[in-house]
């Protein structure tokens, strides 16, 4: 309620006609104000916290789908996919073994190196060094594991990796290639690939976006998922992370 203020009165104690009025908030009003906006406040910042997360997703997603584009011209281009990771160069390059698959792709994705960063990734990280594995997305090198290259990568002949040939994927639409990496740095035993192998949970897909990741398949386009759906031990998606499009129970540790 807002109470009157000022004017000059008369005798009797009533405001003179004409004379100036004007208007305050009491301190309860005040308060109450003060109320409203601190709980408008705290019902909208989550909204907006969904909203620039939800946006962030997105922009992972179109990375992931650019890179997804570059993998398919690598592999049109060369008739197999690049290696998880390759010992040439390492004189020009240094650095552990070489260089990474992400290398292999860049001049096929605009050489723009912010595509191969998720923006969701905290604290942001910067890839200037090309000789190590990417921060923030990983190759499916392994598929299940196993004694069978059943990923993009034959790592039967140890440092000398080879990449798998392309008609060696039986199902592109459905054969994981590339997703968010999990928060663990290469310091800490990170290698540079995602795997779906279950005993290998420093190698599981990533959680940043809402408890789950973003996946680019061979064919380029993309799909997001809990990590806990991409890493469950059922037919239907085991044999997603296989070359041969098969489960293959025996890898399920």
């Amino acid at each position: 309620m807002k109470r009157k203020l000022g004017g000059r009165r008369s005798e009797a104690g009533w405001p003179r006609r004409g004379a100036p009025e004007t208007t305050a908030f009491t301190l309860i009003e005040l308060l109450v104000v003060i109320a409203i906006i601190a709980i408008l406040a705290a019902l909208l910042l989550p909204a907006l916290n969904r909203a620039k997360a939800a946006g962030l997703a997105t922009a992972c997603k179109s990375n992931l789908h650019q890179i997804g584009i570059g993998l398919s011209l690598y592999a049109n281009q060369y008739q197999q996919y690049p290696p998880a990771r390759q010992p040439q160069d390492l004189k020009a390059y240094g650095g552990f073994n070489g260089y990474y698959w992400d290398r292999a792709l860049l001049s096929l994705a605009g050489n723009n190196p912010n595509l191969f960063l998720c923006p969701a990734k905290k604290p942001s990280s910067v890839w200037t060094d090309l000789s190590f594995p990417n921060p923030t997305y990983g190759y499916n090198a392994l598929g299940t594991g196993g004694e069978t290259p059943l990923g993009l990568t034959d790592f039967s002949r140890g440092f000398s990796f080879v990449g798998l040939r392309e008609s060696g994927v039986i199902a592109p639409c459905d054969m994981i290639a590339i997703g968010d990496y999990p928060e663990i740095y290469f310091a800490n035993g990170q290698d540079g690939d995602i795997t779906g192998a279950l005993d290998e949970q420093d190698d599981y897909v990533a959680n940043r976006h809402g408890g789950g990741a973003n996946i680019v398949f061979c064919d380029a386009h993309v799909e997001y998922g809990k990590q806990t759906n991409w890493m469950k031990a059922v037919a239907i998606v085991r044999k997603r992370w296989n070359n041969d499009n098969q489960p293959h129970p025996e890898t399920w540790h």
